[in-house]
């Protein structure tokens, strides 16, 4: 989760850099704001890749738990233990390859985040989670965001290619 914050900052701070030429004296900057935990999560959703990973990693911290809870009334709890030690080398991996997964996720949600602000001439794009108050909902770009990332995807499948 403490990634999640760290990119969406990134995020953050990569997009609120003027998109557009300097602005006319006078001139209103245009401001907008996303829920990026619901973009992350909906991209996490329908990646195949991140969710067999998910699946994978859920099924070994079951199977961890349940042998860590039999491990106290086993005969023989050395198998036990060298079995628990493999499945948390494995974790190990599973996690490592849950922060790639995470970080690709992340540059997609960028790159999207910077076409919509970009299109709609924002200059500052605000998450929603690092604590804004209030704001209108015509001003959450987080379906735009969404609806960007589906066509980068179908764009870079090997179907549209």
């Amino acid at each position: 989760m403490k990634s999640i914050l760290i990119a969406a900052l990134f995020i953050i701070f990569s997009c609120s850099y003027p998109v557009r030429e300097k602005k006319e004296a006078g001139e209103p900057l245009t401001v907008r704001y996303i829920n990026l935990n619901l973009v992350f999560d909906y991209v996490t959703r329908t990646d195949v890749e991140a969710m067999k990973l998910k699946k994978e990693k859920e099924e070994l911290l079951n199977f961890i738990n349940e042998s860590e809870e039999k491990k106290e009334s086993d005969a023989n709890p050395t198998e036990n233990d060298k079995l628990i030690r493999e499945k948390k080398k494995k974790l190990s991996a599973l996690q490592k390859d849950e922060e790639y997964y995470k970080t690709r996720i992340l540059n997609r949600i960028n790159a999207a985040v910077k076409s919509v602000a970009k299109e709609m001439g924002a200059d500052f794009i605000l998450a929603m989670e690092e604590g804004i108050v209030y704001a209108d909902r015509k001003y959450d770009i987080t379906e735009d965001v969404i609806r960007e990332i589906v066509k980068i995807d179908r764009r870079n499948s090997p179907e549209s290619r």
